[in-house]
């Protein structure tokens, strides 16, 4: 199963347009910890994410909105 933190990786690996290699040169990261967040033997946090992503100029948004169609909780 791939998790959001996966998902916001690969996503930051598109954008960028480079390779592992190279984003973990200029993140700061090493090679083996990025393949181990793709990989998801490990969960990166979102600072590290962030880390990552700033590195390379790109900004990480989240949207987080309430699905219409799915009643609310009750008090």
């Amino acid at each position: 199963m791939v998790n959001i933190e996966q998902k916001i990786l690969k996503q930051i690996i598109v954008e960028s347009e480079l390779t592992q290699k190279r984003i973990a040169i200029k993140s700061g990261i090493s090679e083996s910890q990025l393949s181990q967040w793709l990989s998801g033997k490990r969960i990166p946090k979102l600072s590290a994410l962030n880390k990552v992503a700033n590195s390379l100029g790109i900004e990480i948004l989240i949207n987080i909105r309430r699905n219409p169609f799915v009643n609310s909780p009750k008090n």
